[in-house]
């Protein structure tokens, strides 16, 4: 999993011929979940009330036929 609180491509790209190289090849050729646009602050205030920096992240994404992005309702317990 792959996650951050913009887009995870720079932009313009830098690979000639490909545009979103992150959408590119993380997804489809390696296999790996891709998370945009985090919201991450409450995440990092939670984190530092508890000064525990390690939890478990379960995600429940919408299961769309034929989708190939979905809104996430992420949870995370220490």
């Amino acid at each position: 999993m792959l996650g951050c609180d913009g887009v995870s491509d720079v932009l313009p790209s830098r690979i000639e011929g490909t545009a979103l190289p992150i959408h590119a090849v993380i997804i489809p050729a390696i296999g790996v979940h891709l998370i945009d646009n985090a919201q991450l602050e409450d995440l990092a205030a939670a984190c530092a009330e508890r000064n525990r920096y390690a939890f478990l992240l379960t995600l429940a994404p919408l299961r769309l036929e034929r989708g190939t992005a979905s809104p996430i309702n992420p949870v995370a317990m220490f």
